[in-house]
């Protein structure tokens, strides 16, 4: 026990357990359900004032018998920190706050003769514990605390302190904190400033504001859901995750092990006791630490571990990162937590998942392409040897911080025309690197999406319900669809140009048509995820209008529209109701789907007969979703807009023809 420094109370941490020792010991296993607490007591009224329960271990861990942590100790101090109390009357504050410092580690007999490698060992966790002010309870009654415990953990590197020394934790007073003695010969600090209670959640998760966490998860906005991430159980959470999350994959390294029992022993009782939207966001953040901690030296959320990938090869660290990831959702299966984390939650699991995969794939088709332009035609080796480099640094650390792929892709580019002597074929290679390496990307992470959503995430594929920002997947992102357009207004400008000046047309035309498909389609499909979302956001709208402007007419270029006949350019017009596409294509295929006459061998073709389309108002009619749909600019539904299109040109005759087919749309035209 430590005397707090008013000298009303002192604070100690018990054990309680369900199974008395003898009995633990007979069965020769651990106790479950310890649980190890630490209490303040009031000297004046001899009872328990304030309780913490230190979740951050397991039962298993913290049992008397073969647990695997014991207490290094205690040490109290004042509570200086700045944290926000209310003012109170002088008559109604009997103690003060205190902060208490209480140590977990391996004991020493376990570390010995292991060096620095941890494997599954506990890490050393140095739990800090803020007691608020006491209040008077009134005459004959017991003190009570102002306000509930808050709780800290830090985790400690294990490389720096293996364990501590028994009963070396005390106050320093220079501090504010804790001093203790590592076993490796270090003398070690540890401070904690808790923020003001107005700026963080009180420590326990009934206290932190529902709407904060729960509204930033459901995708009511993305200032909520960084509010939750930055909430202090969020971030106690994460850490704990982390911390577990090492020990199993340190106890499941060699193989062989039970993967459930594993997970079950490693996880603290704070993972599974928390509310859910406060697990979905810490496990969204313990992910980010994940996918982009530094491939070299292999750590994984600041902690290291073994790893089988060299520093040098970027593939082989994308691997293991892949391998971490797909092992940190099978820990949560198999802990039994991932059942409690959000739709919106996994979907964000699955987002790391795919960009991990996209990354190698950048890095594949980026090498590919260098190697064939270093094979290609002649060209000066400085400009060559200078484009290489830029294209090396753009995507430098891709395999590190792998959250940051969508910037490494906008950094890929080079803006056309800006400099008079760059050499145009090197502009040329950059547009189809960087397009290249985007749409290669993206069609691994779509591939992921399809393999993995059910089998690993449990989630579907493509699941239209869900519908908010939390749940637009990294995909449909802004930055990705700003490179998308960027690359197709370059092509826009330059695709002939490329053509005609390649050694290889026929190759060169091929992929060109391969990359504008593939562009095209994510950029439509990226807006639509969003507008469906947020139909009502006026710049969204007007985004989605120019990417359908933009991609639509790329899609019935030449080289991408060999045959002529636009079924891409209409189907992808169809699906995202562009109004200006659909009847464009249309018109200009009005022959072939004109009835010519009794005798003529040539039946109408339906796939360009906008009558059908102007009539498919039930629900069965693959056209219905037309008609519930608006053009952005002119503000008129389908079958007015098409009449109008029609009546700007002149063609009367049209209009009073497809007219028959719409006979509303004809009656206010005509009005």
């Amino acid at each position: 026990p430590r005397l707090t420094t008013d000298g009303r109370s002192v604070v100690l941490a018990v054990r309680v357990s369900n199974v008395v020792a003898g009995a633990v010991e007979e069965e020769g296993g651990a106790d479950a359900t310890a649980r190890i607490y630490l209490l303040r007591l009031s000297l004046d009224t001899y009872t328990v004032v304030d309780a913490a329960w230190l979740n951050r271990h397991s039962g298993e861990s913290v049992s008397e018998i073969g647990g695997s942590v014991a207490c290094a100790g205690l040490a109290v101090g004042d509570s200086d920190d700045g944290a926000a109390d209310d003012d109170y009357a002088d008559g109604a504050r009997v103690g003060c706050a205190a902060v208490a410092y209480v140590a977990f580690g391996p004991p020493p007999e376990i570390t010995a003769g292991e060096g620095t490698t941890t494997g599954g060992r506990l890490p050393v966790t140095v739990t800090a514990v803020r007691f608020s002010p006491l209040l008077s309870g009134g005459e004959g009654r017991s003190p009570k605390p102002a306000a509930p415990p808050r709780i800290r953990d830090l985790d400690l590197f294990e490389h720096l302190v293996p364990s501590l020394v028994a009963d070396s934790v005390s106050y320093d007073s220079t501090t504010g904190g804790c001093l203790f003695l590592s076993t490796a010969g270090l003398v070690c600090g540890a401070h904690v400033r808790f923020p003001p209670a107005s700026e963080a959640g009180q420590g326990r998760t009934e206290a932190i504001p529902r709407r904060t966490l729960e509204g930033g998860l459901s995708g009511e906005g993305n200032d909520d859901l960084e509010a939750s991430f930055r909430d202090e159980a969020v971030l106690a959470i994460k850490s704990h995750l982390l911390s577990s999350f090492r020990q199993y994959l340190g106890r499941t390294r060699d193989g062989g092990a039970n993967l459930p029992f594993v997970a079950r022993s490693v996880a603290p009782p704070s993972i599974l006791s928390c509310s859910s939207a406060v697990l979905s966001a810490a496990v969204v953040l313990a992910s980010v630490s994940i996918v982009n901690s530094a491939s070299a030296g292999g750590r994984v959320g600041g902690a290291k571990m073994a790893t089988t990938a060299p520093p040098d090869n970027a593939m082989a660290a994308l691997r293991e990162k892949h391998k971490w990831h797909a092992d940190f959702v099978k820990f949560l299966l198999h802990a039994g937590a991932y059942k409690k984390v959000s739709a919106t939650g996994r979907t964000k699991l699955r987002d790391h998942g795919e960009m991990i995969a996209a990354a190698g794939a950048t890095l594949s088709e980026c090498r590919r392409c260098l190697t064939e332009m270093d094979a290609g035609a002649d060209k000066d080796e400085g400009e060559a040897s200078a484009f290489r480099r830029e294209v090396v640094e753009a995507l430098a650390g891709t395999s590190d911080v792998v959250a940051d792929l969508p910037r490494r892709w906008d950094d890929l580019q080079r803006p056309s025309g800006t400099d008079p002597d760059m050499d145009m074929d090197m502009d040329m290679d950059s547009m189809m690197l960087t397009l290249s390496c985007v749409c290669r990307g993206l069609g691994e992470a779509f591939r992921y999406r399809a393999n993995e959503s059910t089998n690993l995430y449990d989630i579907p594929h493509h699941d239209p319900t869900l519908c908010g920002k939390g749940t637009i997947p990294w995909t449909s992102s802004t930055e990705v669809l700003a490179v998308l357009h960027q690359q197709l207004e370059k092509i826009q400008l330059f695709g002939d140009s490329v053509l005609s000046s390649s050694s290889n047309y026929e190759q060169d035309k091929l992929a060109l048509k391969r990359l504008v498909e593939d562009a095209s389609v994510s950029l439509l499909a990226g807006y639509h995820d969003h507008f469906r979302c947020d139909p009502q956001n006026e710049e969204i709208a007007r985004l989605y209008d120019e990417a359908k402007r933009l991609a639509i007419p790329l899609l019935r270029t030449s080289y991408v529209n060999e045959d002529g006949d636009d079924i891409q350019a209409l189907e992808m017009s169809l699906k995202h109701s562009c109004f200006e596409g659909i009847v464009q294509i249309c018109h200009d295929h009005r022959r072939s789907w004109k009835f010519c006459g009794p005798f003529s061998p040539v039946p109408p073709d339906e796939t360009y007969d906008i009558r059908l389309m102007l009539s498919g108002t039930s629900p069965e009619s693959p056209y219905v979703h037309l008609h519930g749909s608006t053009d952005y600019r002119t503000g008129l539904p389908f079958c007015d807009f098409v009449l109008n299109w029609y009546a700007d040109r002149g063609s009367n005759t049209e209009v009073l023809e497809l007219g028959k087919e719409c006979s509303e749309a004809l009656t206010r035209f005509l009005r």
